[in-house]
């Protein structure tokens, strides 16, 4: 068992180090354009490591937007690992001692339709462009967990089970697509390591937790409260962390407003062509425009 399930892994590697590109200029399958600008952005974003290698990290440690990131995605995680680790139990025990089969059935249908949810809510996040709400609206919905202590039946606390798992994996790409509002380079590396590593000890705690409270309640009911509690801070957290990071508007002079214009266009000039609406064609008249001047 363990060569099957290692076997992947290492045929993986092997390809990887076959096929994987060092760098930009050395990937096929971009286009001379895409190799430049791409190599470009990479040059731009990389900083000399002056400091010593700790203290990057020490800086991403104590910014606030960093700590307040590791909170969300802890209530997050919690919920994840629980869910994970318990839902073919909890569905057991619902099933009034039904089949293994039918358990493994029932949770084979939360997952699929859980992994439906996660790719649809990631295509409309990325086709309105915006995060904060995308991330805030499925936590707060996984807080549903909450209504397995009201629903009465267990037909509604799977289905109230299988919406908090929906919503918990729809929200997780969401959050890693977010801005860390970090420096470029190795600090804003430290900041997405400290990120997944301070909320990792909330996935390392849940079924711990979730298993002492069932074994003194004889009962999942407080560990999914405790879970449900968890992700509303989470997504409440998520819009006040949004307000605090909005910038106040402030009147511009005019100077200052024609600079702003000026940078806008060199940014949009700068912009790979791929992102552009018009771009290919834009480049195919200035490629066309210098070759009349040549």
């Amino acid at each position: 068992m363990f060569v099957v399930f290692g076997l992947p892994s290492v045929v993986l590697g092997i390809l990887t180090l076959r096929g994987l590109p060092d760098s930009p200029q050395q990937a096929p399958w971009l286009t001379p354009l895409e190799r430049a600008w791409l190599a470009d952005q990479v040059a731009k974003e990389h900083i000399p490591m002056a400091d010593p290698p700790l203290r990057p990290v020490l800086t991403a440690l104590r910014h606030r937007r960093l700590l307040a990131h590791a909170g969300v995605y802890a209530g997050l995680y919690f919920a994840l690992y629980q869910l994970q680790f318990f839902l073919p139990q909890m569905v057991s025990d619902l099933g009034g001692g039904r089949s293994a089969t039918w358990t493994t059935g029932v949770i084979a249908l939360c997952y699929t339709g859980a992994a439906a949810a996660m790719l649809a809510w990631s295509r409309r996040s990325d086709h309105t462009g915006e995060r904060i709400n995308h991330l805030a609206l499925p936590t707060l919905t996984a807080a549903a967990l909450a209504l397995t202590q009201v629903a009465g039946s267990p037909l509604w606390e799977v289905a109230a089970m299988a919406l908090a798992l929906a919503c918990v994996l729809a929200a997780v790409p969401v959050f890693w697509s977010l801005p860390m509002t970090l420096p470029a380079g190795f600090c804003a590396a430290a900041g997405v390591a400290a990120v997944n590593s301070l909320s990792s000890i909330a996935s390392f705690l849940a079924p711990y937790v979730t298993g002492v409270l069932k074994d003194l309640t004889g009962g999942y009911g407080t560990a999914l409260l405790l879970a449900a509690l968890l992700l509303l801070l989470s997504g409440s957290g998520t819009l006040l962390m949004n307000r605090a990071g909005r910038p106040h508007p402030t009147p511009a002079s005019p100077a200052r407003t024609a600079q702003a214009d000026a940078d806008n266009r060199q940014a949009r000039s700068g912009h790979p062509p791929w992102l552009r609406g018009s771009g290919r064609a834009a480049d195919s008249r200035t490629a066309h425009g210098h070759r009349e001047q040549n």
